[in-house]
């Protein structure tokens, strides 16, 4: 089973927010996201041939796109909720609803060895327990074909150096201080609550590659998305500015400015 965080089950989180989810799919920032995820899929992977996974798919957004070139996509959600919007736009599409299935990762494990182009999870590994997340990455490296990539999205565990919040506090005391009193006289100062919901998993763009290159995997692009102009502390209303056309000497500043950020990779070795 999913968790969110420490408190909430994903099944029921996605259940209650499902609708409002797809709604919010044509506001400026989800435009944003999906023009940055654009950015991130090649257009190799658009052509007749091409055999796809999209490992929790939502209500399919992604698939349309991909059906139309020749490709062949199916995928998978842990939301009876969001399955039910997938097929609701494979059925408008006049698709086969079978290509979305209610699924958590073991589902991968039946995918046969060496199969996909790609394998796409684009806003959902943040909610992986540990179990399920080396679950994810294990299967991943052996249904992709050699050359195969891995196109994700994840929370960006270096914008807590940008956000002045306790999410900055809790950075530093997980990367760069070590014990004592001093720590906890911080995070009472800090009037952190005793509990507050978070991602479980959040990779820091910095050392993901290192982490992909555990699974014989190799990074080869990021792009980066929901670019603040200031801490969000300081922000007043919300701007989603163009994260695809910065120059490259000002690019390395979204690393740290952006919450979410994609990465691409290709399988290189078997593990």
């Amino acid at each position: 089973m999913l968790k969110l965080g420490k408190e909430k089950d994903s099944v029921e989180y996605w259940e209650n927010v499902g609708d409002a989810y797809t709604s919010a799919l044509v506001g400026d920032y989800h435009g944003h996201r999906l023009g940055v995820i654009d950015a991130l899929i090649p257009q190799s992977l658009y052509q007749p041939g091409s055999v796809i996974f999209d490992f929790g798919c939502g209500n399919a957004v992604h698939f349309e796109q991909f059906l139309k070139s020749g490709a062949v996509i199916t995928g998978i959600d842990i939301s009876d909720v969001m399955i039910g919007l997938a097929h609701e736009n494979l059925t408008a599409n006049k698709r086969d609803t079978s290509l979305a299935q209610l699924a958590d990762v073991n589902a991968m494990k039946a995918i046969p060895t060496a199969s996909q182009d790609a394998v796409l999870s684009f806003n959902v590994l943040a909610y992986l327990n540990n179990d399920e997340e080396k679950t994810f990455y294990q299967e991943t490296q052996r249904i992709l074909k050699p050359g195969g990539q891995l196109i994700v999205t994840h929370s960006n565990e270096l914008f807590d150096m940008f956000s002045l919040n306790r999410y900055t506090l809790e950075f530093f005391k997980k990367n760069f201080l070590q014990g004592g009193d001093s720590i906890e006289k911080l995070l009472k100062n800090a009037n952190l609550p005793e509990k507050y919901e978070t991602y479980n998993v959040r990779e820091n763009p910095l050392s993901y590659k290192h982490k992909l290159a555990a699974y014989g995997l190799s990074e080869i692009q990021q792009e980066f998305i929901n670019k603040h102009n200031a801490p969000p502390a300081l922000l007043n209303g919300k701007d989603y500015p163009d994260t695809l056309r910065v120059s490259a000497q000002e690019k390395w500043k979204l690393m740290f400015s952006c919450s979410t950020y994609g990465s691409r990779a290709v399988k290189i070795a078997a593990v």
